[in-house]
């Protein structure tokens, strides 16, 4: 298959997709959104987070080596999440808020690009990475 081809193919789905989307507003004018790292991907925020498996509370608790690991990676994250940016997910979806139609967003994200979006109406569901408080 071409090039021109497969980027006419992709508009037409983009264009079907869009079009399926509206129509569903439309029934639906009040949503209720909940989002995950999907969101962030094409911002560069959660690609490290994708690695290692989470730190676990009690082995966190219970192992010096653990917390060490620990805080060396969220430094690092720190630094990526300060520089992600917000993607085109992001920014629709304040759009949408504005609009009237978001009444509540949901996200597993830790990376605050909803709020830097512009969005209000968001619950950090595991919290945020820009706040560490013990």
């Amino acid at each position: 298959m071409t090039q021109a081809v497969e980027s006419t193919e992709k508009r037409e789905s983009s264009q079907v997709a869009g079009e399926a989307l509206a129509a569903f507003i439309k029934r639906h004018p009040k949503l209720w959104v909940i989002t995950g790292s999907g969101v962030s991907t094409d911002s560069d925020a959660d690609g490290q987070w994708k690695r290692p498996p989470p730190v676990q509370h009690g082995d966190f608790m219970s192992s010096f080596a653990v917390r060490q690991r620990y805080w060396a990676r969220a430094l690092v994250g720190f630094k990526a999440m300060r520089e992600a940016q917000v993607s085109g997910a992001h920014r629709a979806l304040a759009e949408l808020e504005a609009m009237g139609h978001v009444e509540l967003l949901v996200t597993q994200n830790v990376d605050r690009l909803h709020q830097r979006a512009g969005s209000k109406k968001v619950i950090d569901l595991h919290g945020r990475a820009d706040v560490v408080a013990c």
